[in-house]
């Protein structure tokens, strides 16, 4: 296949529609789950309470093609082309709505997990920062806090 013919064919292809298609194809699924009904689950009825569970739901995807080229003159059929495609999807609790006879409340679901690994985080950027602070002030100045001077800064 020449260059020219692997040009025209994705030519054809992207004229045609046949990549909008395929996109619309793969992630048609994933584009139709951005709706209320995602976010907010079934119902639960328990006596005269009902509780509705949220939720966060996060979609991402996207598509690509390539080409390719090639010279006449070096006496090789140079082509290519490609395509890909890829998506994720994600959701997670965020909250509860208690509907009552008497009143309605929003309980929010506290992920622990995520809050302890921000937390962790935190404190080993804090430490790297102040030892590299301290580094570069004993350097810049001959001398430093010294390793009792960051424990109480901490």
């Amino acid at each position: 296949m020449s260059n020219k013919t692997a040009k025209t064919d994705q030519q054809d292809i992207i004229a045609s529609g046949e990549a909008l298609h395929t996109f619309e194809r793969l992630f048609g699924e994933h584009i139709a789950t951005a709706r209320a009904g995602a976010v907010f689950g079934a119902p639960v009825q328990h006596g005269s309470t009902m509780v509705i569970p949220c939720a966060d739901v996060f979609i991402a995807g996207g598509i690509g093609t390539g080409g390719g080229s090639g010279s006449d003159e070096d006496n090789s059929n140079g082509s290519g082309s490609g395509a890909g495609a890829g998506g994720t999807a994600r959701g997670r609790p965020v909250a509860i709505i208690v509907v009552e006879p008497e009143k309605v409340r929003v309980e929010p679901v506290v992920d622990v997990t995520r809050i302890a690994l921000a937390a962790l985080t935190t404190v080993g950027f804090a430490v790297v920062w102040l030892a590299a602070a301290g580094a570069a002030t004993r350097r810049d100045k001959g001398g430093g806090p010294s390793l009792k001077d960051l424990r109480e800064a901490v």
